[in-house]
């Protein structure tokens, strides 16, 4: 779950980062 939940974030974290960029 906590695996889960990191991968979870690290995504949302990486679609942050495209957002800003685009």
């Amino acid at each position: 779950m906590c695996k889960w939940l990191d991968s979870f974030t690290f995504s949302l974290r990486y679609l942050a980062l495209c957002f800003t960029v685009f």
